[in-house]
């Protein structure tokens, strides 16, 4: 019953799509775009968005994410942290973090680089590649069974259907 309720809240809940449509807009012509790397957490825009899909708090939208990938200087691939504590394969502990925060696999999400607000801190490679090894265990095998998120953004297509003049590649 207490899942039910949770669902009846996040349904019943008033969001400000129009505040957060005039801030898109301001960020889809900004020009001075951050420079960024794999491991860092940024305070990002991450917006109004719908249903479960995670939201951005404040009067700038924001949620710290952690870049797993980099796709080229302007778009990369990040995980969006909570600080609610949650347990289960949906969500991987950064012990690195004195207030416990989680990052949430299931929200992972492809974002352009005009949203980095400011860069919080870099998590440490060991936890950065636990991080990646449980996403990879829960959505690898989903998305190919050979998938690795070196291949994302290499040109690299193994499952032998893609289309070569479609696959994202590095600049």
């Amino acid at each position: 019953m207490k899942s039910l309720g949770a669902i009846c809240y996040h349904l019943g809940m008033e969001k400000d799509f129009d505040s957060w449509n005039a801030k898109k807009s301001d960020l889809n012509n900004r020009q001075d775009i951050p420079f960024f790397h794999e491991r860092e957490i940024w305070f990002c825009h991450v917006g109004v968005n719908i249903g479960v899909e995670v939201d951005g708090v404040g009067i700038n939208f924001l949620r710290p994410v952690v870049i797993i990938k980099k796709i080229n200087n302007t778009a990369f691939i990040a995980i969006p942290l909570t600080r609610t504590p949650r347990q289960g394969k949906f969500y991987f502990p950064m012990t690195d973090d004195p207030g416990d925060s989680f990052a949430v696999l299931s929200q992972v999400r492809l974002l352009d680089a005009r949203r980095l607000f400011y860069q919080s801190r870099v998590i440490p490679e060991a936890i950065f590649q636990e991080l990646r090894q449980s996403f990879l265990s829960y959505f690898g095998d989903k998305i190919t069974p050979t998938l690795s998120l070196d291949d994302v953004g290499s040109g690299r297509s193994q499952c032998g259907s893609c289309d070569p003049e479609m696959i994202i590649t590095d600049p």
